[in-house]
């Protein structure tokens, strides 16, 4: 594994640690109870390995989906996993400082990192939502340092005038596929996945005994299968349209085709996983003015024609806690 590291502005390495999701809502569309197949628990084992969904969405400025974005808890570490909009405003609904975590890139594309200038710079904040004293460290892949360095330089106006005492560095890391991350019994593994042409990666964390795996963007990938095997929870994520659309729009069919995961598609990977419990996130859910989005009623069905296994779509402030069983539970927003 290769790895790049840049720390702007001042240097210092620390390392980061806590808690918290609510039903079904995407497009306007509730899936009938019985559709997603077992419920877990509404009340949460007794574990301190925990992962929230913080945004379930896309591009689209949606309020009841936010910029993808996912947290995990395990034990004294709070990582998060892409960095959408207003992941800063999840956090804080969970009454978590957003200067106590660290963030993991799974790809570069705008609507997976814009909301980083808002944790950031919100993280240094000497106020209870910020509380960060060391640097704000990053990991993603190549381009993340880049990137990192260039809004530096973006908000440098900001800082002069503000001149925050702590907090405020950038600690950034270029990574490859591998291990990226092993603090306090918890590893993070980087791994490809294919989103359309770019450096796209999935996430497997892994903590005592038990894992939780993000797919990241891609199509159906045999590196995510390869590096989900044996874990707990996945987290997929998952594009559609309707017929309809697909046959008149070449534009559907290939950013489908190139980028995501269908129902189908996904289901394949769940059966072949096998996991205690499979979730749904990050839905590019396509439609027109002519044609509505699919609702959530139609990925479940879609779905359960490759998979028949524990299945929970995902929503904005959907934890899930993760030991000897699985439990999810929906925070009230």
């Amino acid at each position: 594994m290769t790895t790049h590291w840049i720390v702007t502005l001042s240097i210092v390495v620390g390392i980061g640690v806590s808690s918290g999701a609510r039903a079904l809502r995407a497009g306007s569309q509730r899936p009938s109870p019985e559709a997603a197949g077992p419920a877990s628990s509404a009340e949460p084992s007794v574990t301190d390995f925990r992962v929230v969904l913080l945004g379930t969405g896309t591009p689209n400025p949606r309020p009841d989906r936010f910029g993808p974005s996912t947290l995990v808890e395990a034990g004294s570490e709070r990582l998060v996993f892409d960095c959408g909009r207003s992941c800063t405003t999840r956090l804080w609904q969970l009454k978590i400082p957003l200067g106590t975590v660290k963030l993991f890139l799974t790809h570069l594309h705008s609507d997976h990192t814009v909301g980083i200038p808002d944790l950031w710079l919100t993280g240094w904040l000497r106020l209870p939502y910020g509380t960060r004293t060391e640097p704000f460290m990053v990991w993603g892949p190549e381009g993340t340092v880049a990137m990192m360095a260039n809004l530096a330089k973006a908000y440098e106006a900001d800082l002069r005038i503000r001149q925050p005492k702590q907090g405020f560095a950038i600690a950034a890391k270029d990574f490859t596929e591998g291990v990226v991350y092993q603090e306090n019994g918890v590893r993070v593994t980087a791994f490809n996945v294919s989103h359309a042409d770019i450096n796209a990666f999935g996430f497997r964390i892994d903590y005592k005994g038990h894992s939780v795996v993000l797919s990241g963007d891609t199509r159906p990938s045999e590196s995510l299968v390869a590096h989900a095997r044996g874990a707990d929870v996945v987290i997929h994520e998952v594009g559609m349209a309707r017929p309809e659309l697909l046959d008149k729009s070449e534009a559907a069919r290939q950013l489908l085709a190139t980028h995501h995961s269908s129902p189908e598609q996904a289901g394949e990977e769940f059966s072949r996983i096998a996991p205690k419990l499979a979730v749904y996130t990050h839905f590019t859910l396509l439609g027109d003015k002519q044609i509505p989005e699919p609702t959530m009623d139609e990925l479940i069905s879609r779905t359960r024609t490759t998979y028949r296994g524990p299945l929970e779509v995902g929503e904005d402030l959907l934890a899930i806690s993760i030991g000897d069983s699985v439990a999810v539970q929906r925070i009230q927003r």
